[in-house]
């Protein structure tokens, strides 16, 4: 038992460090750092994965690696399951309660169904057939341009969609890949992921109340915890699931919050990442806005060109050097992302919540 949350608990830590590891509050940290080293270390690792599985088991090998963590999911949650009710249940003070006997069966069956939802639902696939209906959003000249076709899939690539290499589709409304579920989270499957996220923190929080209740029913005066927690096999249990629950109730809170968030901005979290690059051109002073252009953003960059430098502006799409500084273009430095910029993809948060979990138009 002891081993399963330990395995538990270091999967738990390595998920945190690789969503918030980038986070600028984090930058410069131990956590930042962290993320570096495991991320290097992972590429590396790919690397040869991938050799090895183009050569000996013509790519099928990591599309079936992909349901390990899912599977070990689901196994983990049924093992928490069954002890539960092995060990927690038969000695709580809502064995006989029938709203909690109705709302712990609510619970596990909502865990169940929303992660087959997530798994196996189309997330907007992009097909010959379906990449005309996948275009409900213009190019915004920023981070996604016009003409662009997927060197994979062959097919033109809208606006706020990408490749999954994981996959190998291109996805309508790319958000992220998944390696809970196994599937990419797109337009389609968004609301899925959502319920799949708010079932997961109803689990871990009325979890941990029963358990947490559990013990201080069973608390006698001037006993600590601890000691209550050694006294038997189910209250070992029954601990373990109270602290395993205020662990994750945590890091799924925080990691819900930071969707959440992403509504709020009018990006998916593949978006997120582009606008930062935008930001990290503007904190250099290298992003400029120019009028009577057929591009209307232009990255300033100085090049080496007849043993000296000169300063051009090249295209924020393919990186081609468009026109040079002493030529008569119209151009303004963008100097503040809100001032500045407009993110035609954000209506405001709750227009951007119906498109997400409604798929209404906006």
């Amino acid at each position: 038992m002891w081993l399963t949350v330990g395995v538990i608990v270091v999967v738990a830590l390595l998920v945190t460090i690789a969503i918030f590891g980038d986070s600028p509050s984090f930058r410069g940290t131990l956590v930042h750092r962290s993320k570096t080293y495991i991320f290097h270390t992972w590429h590396s690792l790919s690397h040869g994965f991938h050799q090895v599985n183009n050569q000996y088991f013509n790519g099928r090998l990591e599309k079936y690696l992909g349901w390990l963590v899912p599977s070990f999911y689901i196994v983990v949650v049924t093992f928490c399951i069954f002890h539960f009710f092995k060990s927690t249940y038969p000695i709580s003070p809502f064995a006989n309660s029938y709203f909690h006997n109705f709302f712990i069966g609510a619970s596990i069956i909502s865990i169940y169904v929303f992660t087959y939802l997530a798994t196996f639902s189309d997330p907007g696939i992009i097909t010959t057939q379906s990449v005309s209906k996948a275009k409900k959003f213009p190019n915004n000249q920023l981070i996604f341009f016009d003409g662009r076709t997927c060197s994979t899939c062959l097919l033109e690539k809208p606006a706020r969609s990408k490749h999954c290499s994981v996959c190998g589709h291109c996805i309508m409304l790319f958000d992220h890949h998944c390696i809970w579920v196994n599937n990419c989270i797109g337009y389609y499957n968004y609301r899925w992921f959502v319920g799949y996220l708010i079932a997961n923190i109803n689990f871990l929080i009325y979890g941990g109340f029963v358990n947490i209740w559990t013990l201080q029913a069973h608390k006698q005066a001037h006993q600590g915890y601890w000691k209550l927690i050694k006294s038997s096999e189910d209250m070992k249990i029954t601990g373990i699931f109270a602290i395993l629950c205020t662990i994750f109730t945590i890091i799924t809170s925080a990691f819900t919050a930071l969707h959440i968030r992403y509504i709020y901005l009018g990006v998916t979290t593949n978006e997120y990442e582009k606008w930062a690059e935008i930001e990290h051109l503007i904190g250099l002073g290298a992003l400029y806005k120019c009028e009577n252009f057929d591009q209307p953003y232009v990255e300033q960059a100085v090049v080496l060109s007849n043993d000296a430098y000169e300063t051009v502006y090249i295209s924020l799409d393919d990186a081609k050097i468009l026109f040079k500084d002493s030529d008569k273009v119209s151009r303004q430095p963008v100097t503040s992302m809100e001032r500045d910029l407009v993110n035609v993809y954000d209506s405001g948060f709750w227009n951007n919540l119906k498109q997400r979990l409604l798929l209404e138009d906006t």
